[in-house]
């Protein structure tokens, strides 16, 4: 590889303001994308709260910032291959925030507390528990032992051959290691303060012998969230919240302060404002240099079009604390009932995790708005490496190669989505759907892939005057 190297001239000693070059090199565009890049999805994060875990010891406390770390990076990872999904995301939680908002309008005079989207945001990211104190698995305990051994679920009965709760041996072993995932937890980052209720866990048991008589099969989703509700606390979303309140679970929404929650999150100002600042120096290079006629490398173009895709996601995610680490418990003011618990676990969740459901479920009326928004997000995406269609390229074939690849990002996720819903309409088999879907997929990605390597690629076959620097060179940025 030929390289050249610049030989700046000295300043003598009288010198007392010595202006940067006028030239930069190979090594300072790619580290200025890079760190751009870098902090656009590190930053752009906003993950629920974790399960709570108090280490005790100096290994869990390694483990437990091991994994906290391991958590963001996969998340920041994920960011790079599809920075649309986190536009998909922040739309979706802002307009559920909305939503939640004005139904707790109901509760707000009543209740006297002051509720506000953030609150809503916190809630939908697992901020509030329904708590049941330490004196609830004891109240009532007399009356529970004077009841009819055949009027209480028993695991006897409902695996007995003749009963058709029989199946319902099947959800036992869930309920089971439930408890045993939470024991492994703890063996490794600590004390999570939840244990297993008597109370909770026979009106667990009755709930699902009772759903597994009205339904064969439970789908596992549905099922996970009523195995949770064994415990001594509950995670609650909005929706979750309001119901709670709404049947008297709880006695009022709680009357937290919109700062307090704000400063439960991790988001540190410093790397924002650092973030802010090497966004907008980005973009106002690419702009200057295209101003003065000055070549720019595809490897900025894309990049700012991931500080695009940043900047649309933080405008949605305004309102919402960034990665909250800390939980704000609600005391449960009385037994719930088992259609009590069945509706709560149905309302769980607006988005199950799509891995986990075949794929006519994850096409489901809420999901389907998560991927329309996502296809939207990837046109954003990929109609900035348009401006780089007359750009010089190492061989034209790279050229033609670039533009195809432009045309392919801006198309299939818009065309795509609706031929699959089409399909889907016209109620085509599933394996046929799902095939197309990950053709389309699969063709979507290598665009994708060629994009990412091109980038690189050119920049070391880089014209002349792209090494040239502008008034933005003396702009405070990373490089």
């Amino acid at each position: 590889m030929l390289t050249f190297a610049v030989n700046c001239t000295i300043p003598n000693a009288a010198s007392q303001f010595v202006s940067s070059p006028n030239v930069r090199g190979t090594l300072d565009i790619l580290w200025s994308c890079l760190s751009t890049i870098f902090l656009c999805t590190w930053t752009v994060q906003h993950l629920p709260v974790p399960m709570q875990a108090h280490p005790r010891t100096k290994k869990q406390k390694f483990r437990k910032a091991l994994s906290r770390f391991w958590l963001r990076g996969t998340h920041m990872l994920l960011d790079i291959i599809a920075p649309e999904l986190p536009i998909a995301q922040a739309i979706i939680e802002w307009s559920t925030a909305r939503r939640d908002l004005k139904r707790s309008s109901e509760f707000v005079e009543r209740d006297n507390v002051w509720w506000t989207k953030a609150h809503c945001f916190f809630a939908n990211s697992g901020g509030f528990i329904l708590y049941f104190s330490e004196s609830y698995d004891i109240q009532d305990l007399d009356r529970e032992s004077r009841m009819q051994p055949d009027s209480r679920p028993s695991k006897t009965a409902a695996s007995s051959p003749n009963s058709k709760a029989g199946t319902t041996r099947k959800a036992f072993p869930d309920i089971e290691r439930f408890e045993s995932e939470v024991k492994r937890f703890e063996e490794r980052y600590g004390s999570s303060g939840w244990k297993v209720l008597k109370r909770n866990r026979n009106v667990v048991e009755e709930t699902i012998i009772k759903q597994m008589k009205d339904r064969e099969h439970l789908k596992e989703p549905f099922k996970e969230s009523l195995v949770n509700l064994q415990g001594n606390y509950w995670t609650m979303n909005s929706n979750q919240l309001f119901y709670c309140r709404e049947i008297g679970l709880i006695g009022a929404l709680p009357d937290v302060p919109e700062d307090t929650i704000s400063e439960m999150g991790q988001s540190d100002i410093v790397i924002k404002l650092l973030t802010a600042t090497q966004v907008c120096w980005m973009v106002f290079q690419v702009i200057v240099r295209a101003s003065r006629s000055l070549h720019t490398s595809q490897l900025e173009i894309s990049t700012v079009a991931f500080a695009v895709c940043t900047i649309l996601a933080y405008i949605f995610w305004l309102d919402k604390p960034q990665n909250p680490v800390l939980i704000v418990p609600v005391e449960c003011q009385r037994k719930p009932t088992p259609a009590e618990c069945v509706e709560f676990a149905q309302l769980s969740s607006l988005l199950e995790p799509l891995l986990r459901v075949s794929f006519r479920e994850a096409w489901s009326k809420e999901s389907i708005f998560f991927w329309v928004l996502g296809a939207m997000g990837a046109v954003v995406f990929g109609s900035i490496h348009f401006f780089a269609w007359d750009f010089p390229f190492p061989t034209s074939i790279e050229r033609d190669m670039w533009r195809a690849s432009c045309i392919i990002m801006t198309s299939i996720p818009i065309s795509g989505t609706l031929f699959v819903l089409f399909l889907d309409s016209e109620n085509f088999p599933s394996s046929i759907t799902s095939i197309v879907t990950m053709g389309l997929l699969f063709l979507y990605g290598l665009a994708r892939l060629f994009i990412c390597i091109e980038c690189i690629r050119s920049l070391f076959h880089s014209e002349p005057n792209v090494f040239i620097t502008t008034l933005t060179r003396s702009l405070p940025h990373i490089a």
